[in-house]
């Protein structure tokens, strides 16, 4: 019950276009819990899936232009 109580005042102070990102960080929690509080067996697919969906995550954060208005900029510069 706490955790949608914070998601839901994550979305009233930041919006909900830049909260929408952080869902996909949810199977990567819930595998990090399945690892501290069941003890399960950390594995070479939690690592690969994890590190490239936080790649993602920070890939979004930090690129804040649309990716077609480059592709535009270049057709127009030829």
């Amino acid at each position: 019950m706490v955790l949608p109580f914070f998601w839901l005042r994550g979305i009233e102070h930041l919006g909900p276009a830049r909260c929408a990102v952080f869902m996909n960080l949810l199977p990567l929690f819930t595998a990090l819990g399945a690892i501290l509080l069941l003890g399960e067996s950390i594995r070479p697919y939690h690592v690969i899936g994890g590190g490239i969906t936080l790649a993602g995550v920070v890939c979004v954060q930090l690129v804040r232009k649309p990716l077609n208005l480059f592709k535009a900029k270049a057709k127009s510069a030829r």
